[in-house]
């Protein structure tokens, strides 16, 4: 039996913990403290703060891990290089790490290997987004360096909406830094892909993504993959996987964001060395590809290299679906189950609320009411079960 430890635990690493406990392993898991409940699964789960780099690696000296994993989590990616690297273990590496989670940087490296970038200038001032604002015209894009996901982000139409986004950002920015970027009108592709070493960067699936209006534009409302045209794909594919390499990605996933602007030129807006949240690498992306990508990741970090001869990409139908319910009404988890229990094509159902919470305003990617992950592709249908949805679940 191999110990394996589990860096960021929590729901949307639910199918890696499920693929580790069936193949046997013992598992020692590591959570940010507060966030997770006791789990019979692990042998020991300890909520420990990430940046406490020495007290975490006096807890894994004891766990004895054979392998170290971490997926969907920006922070437990740098952790899992820092530890695997110091540990002899296989896994990213910490120059990896250090891109994949500072978004500056990525913009640096993109545009010194040639490929497109929004405008951007690192924020150390409001006056330093006055400034850029001069020069580049509004709408603006402020966001934290190294946050995740869409947290921390907002869209700047005015002067005056400068001080509270820059402050904003600051707050969750663990390094308490921020990046300013020209607004690409355009629309929003996800492109999801593995690492497999030497042999490069393999485009697994490639999505188009609705944003939620009442958000500006920071938020996604649906992600759907398998409908993007084929020159288009064909062009995200080059770019994510000619990104992959520039930003030094040779290990796990990669998570990659684009913009098409109305000229049809692509925008790279950030890239990540791991699974997509949400579920993306550990269920969507499997489905789309008909790729086993998350036997592979976990093959990796035992340090089974698999065989890139093997990967046979398919382009399989699926779709991602925020459902939203009305601010300020309560929310009846209890209904749920029964709404969407004779749904065959659906493959995942996640409510981002208990049973009795209040219902909150969607203001960034932390705060989502439903998330319905399918294989609908009829339109009608589609809208029918959002209806249902935000009929029975609020009141």
């Amino acid at each position: 039996m191999s110990r394996v430890v589990v860096i960021s635990v929590g729901w949307e690493q639910e199918p890696l913990i499920q693929k580790l406990t069936g193949a046997g392993h013992e598992l020692f898991g590591i959570h940010y403290p507060g966030s997770q409940k006791e789990d019979a699964r692990f042998s020991e789960l300890r909520g420990i703060d990430y940046r406490d780099l020495k007290g975490m690696d006096s807890y894994l000296r004891t766990a004895r891990p054979d392998a170290i994993i971490s997926d969907a989590d920006d922070y437990g990616m740098f952790l899992q290089s820092y530890f695997s690297e110091k540990m002899g273990l296989a896994g990213p590496t910490i120059a990896a790490a250090q891109v994949s989670g500072n978004k500056h940087l990525q913009r640096i490296l993109c545009s010194e290997a040639g490929i497109l970038v929004p405008e951007f200038v690192q924020c150390r001032s409001i006056k330093n987004i006055i400034d850029f604002a001069r020069r580049v015209g509004y709408p603006l894009i402020l966001k934290p360096v190294d946050s995740r996901g869409s947290i921390g982000v907002s869209r700047i139409d005015h002067f005056d909406e400068i001080e509270s986004a820059f402050y904003k950002a600051l707050e969750n920015s663990p390094s308490f830094t921020a990046v300013a970027e020209q607004y690409i009108e355009g629309k929003h592709f996800n492109v999801d892909g593995y690492c497999y070493g030497a042999a490069g960067p393999v485009t697994m699936a490639v999505s188009e993504n609705a944003k939620y209006l009442h958000s500006r534009s920071t938020v996604n409302e649906a992600i759907i993959y398998g409908a993007v045209a084929k020159s288009v794909r064909d062009e995200l594919v080059r770019t994510a996987e000619k990104t992959a390499r520039a930003l030094g990605y040779h290990f796990g996933y990669f998570h990659g964001e684009f913009i098409q602007d109305r000229n049809g030129t692509i925008y790279v807006t950030e890239m990540s060395n791991r699974g997509g949240g949400i579920l993306i690498g550990e269920t969507v992306v499997p489905f789309v590809s008909g790729v086993p990508v998350l036997d592979h990741y976990v093959q990796d970090v035992f340090g089974k290299t698999q065989e890139l001869s093997s990967v046979q990409v398919q382009e399989n139908f699926a779709r991602i679906d925020f459902v939203s319910l009305s601010p300020g009404k309560t929310f009846n988890e209890s209904k749920l189950k029964e709404l969407v229990a004779d749904e065959s094509s659906i493959l995942q159902v996640v409510p981002f609320l208990g049973d009795g919470d209040k219902i909150p305003e969607i203001l960034d990617g932390s705060l989502r009411h439903v998330m319905i992950i399918s294989s609908i592709a009829d339109a009608e249908d589609l809208e029918e079960l959002k209806t249902r949805i935000t009929q029975k679940l609020a009141s």
